[in-house]
C-alpha cells in the first residue's frame, strides 16, 4: 500500500528469522524454528509486514519452490487453509513434473479420490517433501484452521508463518512455535504516528 509504515527493526527482525527457519529446514542449524508467529490487532500492519519479508530478496533467496499466501480469515473452517494451501501447490508444481512424475502423480490421485481419507492434507504431504518453500497463513483465527498445515509443513521441514490477532491461537500453537519465533506488531506511539503522517503528506 502508498500508505505504509516499514518498521526497519520488526522487517529485519522477520527476514532474519525466515531465513534461520530456511537454514533449519535444510539442515543447516537446529537451533532455529520452523513456525513464525505475528500477532497483534486488527490493523497494525501485521499483513503488510508479512507481504514486505516475502518481497525481501534475502527471504525469495531462501525458499526457491516458492512462497505461497494464503488468506484464512475469521470464518475460515479447519479443512479450508489446506484446500487454498493444497491447491496452490498443485497449481504451481505438478505442470513442471517431468512425464514419468507427472504419470505417478495422476495414478496416485486417481487412487486417493477413490477414498474417504483428507485429501487436502495428503496432496500437502505428497507435495512438500523436499521442497524449500514458505507456507503463509494470514489473518488466522482459530487454531483449527491452522493446524493441519502446520503438521503437515512441520513433517516436511517447511516453514509457516502466520499472522493473527487472536493470542491464543499462537499458545494453542506452541508446538510448533518457541517464544523466539513470535513477533508482537503494537500500535504505534503517538509521536510515531504523528512523524509517520508528517513524512507522508509533505
Amino acid at each position: 500500500p502508498m500508505w505504509t509504515n516499514a518498521r526497519p527493526e520488526l522487517l529485519q527482525d522477520l527476514c532474519q528469522k525466515l531465513v534461520a527457519a530456511d537454514a533449519k529446514a535444510s539442515g543447516q542449524d537446529d537451533q532455529t524454528f520452523l513456525v513464525l508467529g505475528v500477532s497483534g490487532q486488527g490493523g497494525v500492519g501485521k499483513s503488510v509486514l508479512m507481504a514486505m519479508a516475502c518481497h525481501d530478496d534475502r527471504v525469495q533467496s531462501a525458499f526457491p519452490d516458492g512462497i505461497f499466501w494464503c488468506k484464512v480469515g475469521r470464518l475460515a473452517g479447519k479443512g479450508e487453509a489446506p484446500e487454498k494451501v493444497a491447491a496452490m501447490l498443485r497449481q504451481t508444481w505438478v505442470p513442471t513434473m517431468d512425464k514419468d512424475a507427472s504419470e505417478k502423480w495422476n495414478q496416485w490421485l486417481e487412487e486417493l479420490n477413490a477414498t474417504a481419507v483428507d485429501k487436502s492434507t495428503a496432496v500437502l504431504n505428497r507435495l512438500l517433501p523436499q521442497r524449500r518453500c514458505l507456507l503463509v497463513l494470514d489473518d488466522v483465527w482459530s487454531f483449527d484452521a491452522a493446524r493441519s498445515v502446520l503438521r503437515a509443513a512441520n513433517n516436511h521441514r517447511c516453514v509457516v508463518a502466520l499472522s493473527t490477532r487472536q493470542g491464543d491461537v499462537l499458545k494453542k500453537n506452541m508446538d510448533y512455535l518457541s517464544e523466539d519465533a513470535c513477533i508482537p506488531v503494537d500500535r504505534l506511539l503517538p509521536g510515531e504516528a504523528l512523524a509517520f503522517l508528517k513524512h507522508r503528506l509533505e
